[in-house]
């Protein structure tokens, strides 16, 4: 390089320094640049990964709680078995003082039982229809039941020929499983 002055000294420089950046270019950066790139593949690939299981625990969640409201039907029903189950032969007895009465009984409901001290009342939601006085003493005959129901509540509406009811029936039945301290007895 001792020989070389001016233009060809210039260009022997910018030859060095072209191989340089070159061999840096293939050395360093482009291993480089494609190690960043596998990284950003790697770290797309975990993104999706990491959407999928978030999807994936959004959906537990959701059937954990649909699991837990089914749960909560089933034991609806349940209870509602075993309040029907209770009352099965007061509701036979409804049907005989309807028939009795001409009445034609179009629904009946269990509703949710409610515990009341040592008993559990049993509400039974009755449909029925007739002529109004027929109405009015099956209403007055429920008295004579062997477990006479306490009325809760009496809905007429005007229907031809007579009236339309809806009637919510007590019906209080031991408490098959009480709660409280039991009382003593002494002897």
């Amino acid at each position: 390089m001792t020989g070389l002055t001016g233009r060809p000294r210039v260009l022997l420089m910018a030859v060095l320094l072209a191989l340089g950046l070159i061999i840096l270019w293939q050395q360093v950066l482009q291993p480089r640049n494609q190690a960043v790139s596998e990284l950003r593949s790697r770290l797309a690939v975990l993104r999706g990964e990491a959407e999928t299981a978030r999807a994936a625990m959004r959906s537990k969640e959701a059937l954990e709680a649909r699991k837990k409201v089914a749960q909560r039907r089933i034991d609806e029903v349940d209870q509602s078995l075993k309040a029907a189950a209770g009352v099965a032969g007061d509701l036979i007895n409804l049907e005989g003082l309807a028939e009795k009465h001409r009445l034609r009984i179009s629904t009946v409901r269990i509703l949710t039982e409610v515990k009341a001290g040592e008993f559990v009342r049993v509400p039974v939601e009755v449909s029925l229809s007739g002529p109004h006085q027929a109405v009015a003493k099956f209403l007055k005959d429920l008295e004579e039941l062997p477990r006479a129901p306490l009325v809760d509540e009496v809905k007429t509406v005007p229907a031809a020929p007579g009236v339309s009811a809806k009637l919510v029936l007590g019906f209080y039945l031991a408490d098959p499983a009480p709660t409280g301290p039991k009382p003593e007895v002494k002897r």
